[in-house]
C-alpha cells in the first residue's frame, strides 16, 4: 500500500516511512536478515504475506540483496516471485555519493509464469552538516510497459534525537493512465533510549496518487538485534496494512 516511485531496487535500504534511497552500504562481511508478516485489506480483499530479506556486503561499497516473499492468504499459500538486487556505491568524495542499484524479478511460474520485471537506478547523496540531500532515478520494465521514477528529498537533522524529512516522487508510465506524484513527510524521533518512532504523510498531487499515512516503532535492545511494528492506512478508502519486522545484524 505504500507509495513507492522506485521499486526493488531501490529497496537495500530504504526505511518504511521513507521512499527515497541513499548511497549507504553495510560494509564487507556484513550480513542483515529480516524477516517481517504483513496483512492488507483492500477494499474488503484481505491479505496476509510472511517476507524474508537478505542483504550482504560484499565489499566495501557493494551490497547484494535477495528476496523470499510468501502468501499465507488467501488460498492458494505458496511462495511469490523473488527479487535479486545490488547497490554499489562507486563515488565518494568528500560529502557528495553515486550510487548504482540494479535489480530483477524471478517469476514463479505456477503463479506468474508470463510476467517478468527488471529495474535499475542511480541514486546520489550529498551531506551538509545537519542537512542532507537525496535525489533518484529509477527505470523499471514490466510485461511490456516501462516507467520512469524519481524521487528528491532532503532531511533535517534538527537534533539528534529528532529529524525531518520532505519527499518529492514523480512517475512515468508508457501507458494510457496518468503520471502519479506525491508529497512524503516525515519525521523521526527517538525519546526513549532503544525506541525510534516514525511518523510519515502522503499528500497525492495527482487523482491516481492516494494519500497515506503511516507509523512505526522500531525496539532495539542491542546492537544486533530489532523488532519493528507499523500501521499503513488510506484515509480516503479506509485501506490498511499492519506488520511486525524482526531484524538480525551479522
Amino acid at each position: 500500500m505504500k507509495w513507492h516511485a522506485l521499486t526493488f531496487c531501490f529497496a537495500l535500504s530504504a526505511t518504511p516511512t521513507h521512499a527515497f534511497e541513499d548511497t549507504e552500504t553495510l560494509g564487507q562481511g556484513k550480513l542483515d536478515a529480516e524477516m517481517s508478516a504483513e496483512r492488507q485489506v483492500d477494499h474488503g480483499d484481505k491479505r496476509t504475506t510472511a517476507d524474508l530479506q537478505l542483504t550482504y556486503g560484499a565489499l566495501d561499497t557493494l551490497d547484494l540483496y535477495l528476496e523470499f516473499p510468501y502468501q499465507l492468504s488467501p488460498a492458494p499459500s505458496g511462495w511469490l516471485d523473488i527479487a535479486a538486487a545490488f547497490k554499489w556505491r562507486f563515488y565518494q568524495q568528500d560529502d557528495m555519493s553515486l550510487a548504482l542499484a540494479a535489480g530483477v524479478n524471478i517469476p514463479n511460474q505456477s503463479r506468474r509464469p508470463d510476467i517478468t520485471s527488471a529495474d535499475v537506478g542511480g541514486a546520489a547523496q550529498w551531506d551538509l552538516n545537519a542537512l542532507s540531500l537525496y535525489a533518484n532515478l529509477a527505470y523499471e520494465y514490466q510485461d511490456n510497459e516501462s516507467r520512469w521514477g524519481g524521487i528528491l528529498a532532503a532531511e533535517y537533522e534538527v537534533s539528534p534525537m529528532i529529524s525531518v524529512t520532505t519527499e518529492y516522487a514523480h512517475t512515468h508510465s508508457s501507458a494510457s493512465s496518468p503520471n502519479e506524484q506525491a508529497l512524503i513527510f516525515s519525521l523521526d524521533a527517538s525519546f526513549i533510549d532503544q525506541i525510534d518512532l516514525s511518523l510519515s504523510y502522503t499528500r497525492g498531487l495527482t487523482t491516481q496518487s492516494i494519500d497515506q499515512t503511516e507509523i512505526s516503532l522500531t525496539f532495539s535492545p542491542s546492537e544486533s538485534y530489532d523488532i519493528e511494528l507499523g500501521y499503513e492506512m488510506e484515509p480516503a478508502s479506509r485501506n490498511y496494512s499492519s506488520y511486525i519486522t524482526l531484524g538480525k545484524h551479522f
